[in-house]
């Protein structure tokens, strides 16, 4: 099958959480599938390294991610009702890059890793679309809302609520939902 593989982080080097996930999916799926990976990158060391990556992939498109630009996005775009961790991954270039993708290519499945990478695919219902959630976000927000304070705590209330709206719309739109145990359903 081919397959379109998206990451808010380059999946090298496998490291820590997410990036060790997807590394050792990628890896994985790659023995029996094709794989086009397009993932946001921040340095020009992960441009260098993400030739560890050519083995499992038969393309790989990098969109460099400016902390700063995201910065702006995110607070520019507040009022807007995506999370804010999908406004900091908002990128009109990611966008243009995946359109043309899935408008040049048939893959058989798109796998999104994470919800900030969903907001680049929710509306293309042609697509088979597979959300690898991971874990609940909304859940260990929900959980540490208790431990936070003043403005922190007001932030990341308006982020659950948001959360909470998005899951739910990617819950419908999605064909596949993956979670890492059932503790999380």
């Amino acid at each position: 099958m081919k397959v379109l593989f998206l990451t808010s982080r380059l999946p090298y080097p496998p490291y820590r959480g997410d990036r060790l996930r997807t590394y050792h999916f990628l890896r994985t799926i790659a023995k029996e599938h094709e794989i086009t990976l397009v993932s946001f990158i921040e340095t020009n060391e992960e441009t260098r390294v993400s030739v560890s990556l050519k083995p499992f992939c038969k393309e790989i498109h990098l969109v460099r991610l400016s902390a700063w630009k995201s910065l702006m996005t995110t607070l520019l775009n507040y009022w807007r009702k995506l999370p804010l961790q999908a406004l900091y991954y908002k990128s009109e270039k990611m966008h243009k890059l995946i359109t043309e993708l899935t408008q040049t290519n048939h893959y058989d499945i798109v796998y999104v890793h994470l919800f900030r990478m969903a907001q680049y695919v929710v509306d293309k219902p042609g697509l088979y679309r597979v959300i690898d959630f991971t874990d609940i976000i909304s859940n260990e927000i929900g959980l540490a809302q208790q431990f936070r304070k003043g403005l922190n705590r007001w932030v990341y209330s308006l982020e659950l609520e948001r959360i909470l709206i998005y899951e739910k719309l990617l819950l419908q739109t999605m064909e596949e939902i993956w979670l890492i145990s059932e503790a999380e359903c």
